[in-house]
């Protein structure tokens, strides 16, 4: 997700609709989280981990056994 974000340009709701279409579509879903390098060295870590998992959970609902 991390590498996502940077390059894509994604933010953490526009991940969190794709988990939840790919739910939707009966698909699994590995949903990677993480922070930058520089967020990791500005001591953000936990912030952005916190941020990104917060998005998550709304999309992810009840299908845990289908997220990794």
């Amino acid at each position: 997700h991390s590498e996502s974000s940077t390059i894509f340009g994604e933010k953490d709701e526009l991940v969190a609709e794709k988990v939840a279409h790919a739910l939707e579509s009966g698909l699994k879903v590995i949903a990677c989280i993480g922070e930058t390098l520089e967020e990791s060295e500005a001591g953000k870590t936990e912030e952005v981990v916190f941020s990104q998992t917060k998005a998550l959970l709304p999309a992810i609902g009840n299908n845990w056994a289908n997220v990794v």
